[in-house]
């Protein structure tokens, strides 16, 4: 964190005083190379009624990252600032704005918060004259830091670092003498408005270092009824007393005891962990039955947490809501809805966006939640609808429609399927056609030859839901009977013998032999001996 209007409170948590008139290097931060990637200056001016007094304050602020958006906040009368972006005049709409690495928005205090890439913000207002403001650091940029916030390392007492590199003796614990932070560290951060980032005029003339009181001589010049009034006004805030005593101005010191009350606030915001909830982050429920789970927090500050529900449902509801609560879903419709549990300390919150997911499945089904599909997805939260597993006899997405079992054919006759209604399961099927054998779902063929079944005399030839008759050789088909067969008389053909050869007719074949007085074979060639 780094704070000043010119109180300064350094990244390494030292707080102190610095009245320099004009240009100062607040910080500027350096990459691994040496190379600086992040500047931020500032311009003083006199503070108090027509600036004659021996304080100063911020009138002027500039920040520039490297390759990047230049933002500069100048005070414009007591309690307002102009924004340049790039040396133009830019009026910041209500939404945040991007610009060449920067992000630029407006708080809820209307303070002007410029968010660099790379981890690294300020947050300026203005007040009684002055610009405050507030910047913070990734803590990459440890001991890649200089300037008026000294150097960033957690260890303070190397925090007085001036620009030649010498550095003022610190414990740690009590202040070098400020007359020496003045002169010894925060003059050497000094630079000429020429080369400054800032644009504006020539600065106001400096004050002569002769001139110039500091706390202790202030508090032993000043009546004691003024102390003891400023003191009252401040509630001990030295801050606070000294730009009364150097202004003569009680409306500068309440401002300053103002912005160093926001910079304690805005400290303990940044520096507080959010607190921890435990619980469950999805929620299944079946439509008219509810169910519990609990939330417990946890803060390792010990701050006071406040549990609490958002959500668009009634059915939804969060009992306790102190530190634990109990959560409660009773879903009554099928609606989607959304709910998040949120745990606030007062200073940081955390919260967990819960996934609802409503098994609205009718009663001829089983829910599976693992199966869901959403339906809404709102801040964070989702609301889902779990699958359905249908029984046998139902169908559809929540498992409300009759099953036809016969949809997909799973007879072996189409036509013979007949579906049982729900909740029966099932369907049956009709017989096998003719020549078929089975169940009415597979039929096979029945092989009548193989059963003996023909009516074949002969040979016996299997063919789907029949068969067919062949007789053997040397026999014909009966006529009058296809299954039956009568013996061919080959002795008809008068060529069935060779010359000089008697045929004779035998069931099923024949016979050729040579006539007497002729000798060979009566089926090649008969010869007379």
């Amino acid at each position: 964190f780094f704070f000043g209007d010119p109180h300064i409170t350094t990244l390494d948590n030292v707080l102190y005083t610095f009245n320099g008139l004009g240009e100062f290097i607040i910080v500027n931060v350096k990459d691994e190379n040496d190379t600086t990637i992040f500047r931020f200056q500032g311009r003083t001016g006199r503070a108090g009624v027509n600036g004659t007094s021996q304080a100063t304050n911020f009138i002027s602020l500039v920040a520039l990252i490297d390759n990047g958006t230049k933002i500069q906040w100048n005070l414009y009368d007591e309690n307002s600032t102009v924004i340049l972006i790039d040396d133009m005049e830019f009026t910041l709409p209500e939404n945040s704005t991007y610009i060449n690495k920067v992000t630029l928005e407006k708080t809820d205090k209307n303070e002007t918060k410029a968010s660099f890439e790379g981890g690294i913000s300020v947050t300026v207002s203005a007040r009684k004259g002055a610009l405050n403001f507030v910047a913070t650091f990734d803590e990459k940029y440890k001991n890649k830091t200089e300037g008026l916030l000294g150097v960033f390392n957690d260890d303070r007492t190397d925090d007085f670092l001036s620009a030649n590199g010498t550095q003022l003796e610190y414990d740690g614990k009590k202040l070098p003498n400020e007359s020496k932070i003045f002169h010894e560290f925060g003059l050497s951060l000094g630079m000429p408005w020429f080369s400054s980032l800032t644009v504006t005029d020539k600065p106001s003339h400096p004050i002569n270092p002769k001139n110039r009181k500091f706390y202790d001589e202030l508090l032993a010049t000043v009546n004691k009824t003024i102390i003891q009034k400023a003191n009252e006004t401040c509630n001990g805030n030295d801050e606070c007393i000294f730009d009364i005593l150097s202004t003569n101005d009680f409306s500068v010191g309440a401002s300053t005891l103002e912005a160093s009350k926001t910079y304690e606030d805005q400290k303990n915001t940044l520096s507080n962990f959010p607190p921890n909830i435990t619980g469950p982050s999805t929620l299944s429920a079946r439509l008219n039955e509810s169910v519990t789970v609990q939330y417990i927090t946890e803060d390792v500050d010990n701050d006071t947490v406040v549990l609490s529900l958002e959500t668009d449902a009634n059915d939804i509801t969060l009992t306790g809501g102190c530190e634990n609560g109990t959560l409660t879903w009773y879903p009554r419709t099928s609606s989607p809805v959304y709910a998040i549990v949120r745990a606030n300390d007062s200073k940081a919150s955390s919260e967990i966006g819960l996934t609802l997911v409503l098994c609205n499945c009718t009663v001829n089904s089983t829910c599976n939640f693992n199966a869901s599909s959403t339906k809404m997805e709102m801040n964070s939260t989702k609301f889902e609808t779990a699958g359905c597993n249908c029984t046998a006899a139902y169908t559809g997405e929540y498992c409300e429609d009759d099953l036809d079992a016969c949809q997909d054919n799973p007879c072996f006759r189409n036509d013979s399927c007949k579906d049982y209604k729900a909740p029966e399961e099932g369907y049956s099927c009709g017989p096998c056609p003719e020549g078929l054998s089975g169940d009415g779902k597979i039929c096979t063929d029945i092989d009548e030859c193989e059963e003996n079944n023909s009516t074949c005399e002969q040979i016996c030839i299997n063919t789907v839901n029949s068969y067919n008759c062949s007789c053997r050789e040397g026999y014909q088909v009966n006529g009058m009977n296809t299954s039956s067969f009568s013996d061919i008389n080959e002795c008809l053909n008068m060529s069935t013998c060779v010359e000089n050869a008697t045929c004779t007719n035998i069931v099923g074949n024949y016979s050729c032999n040579c006539k007497e007085g002729y000798q060979g074979n009566g089926y090649l060639a008969c010869i007379g001996k």
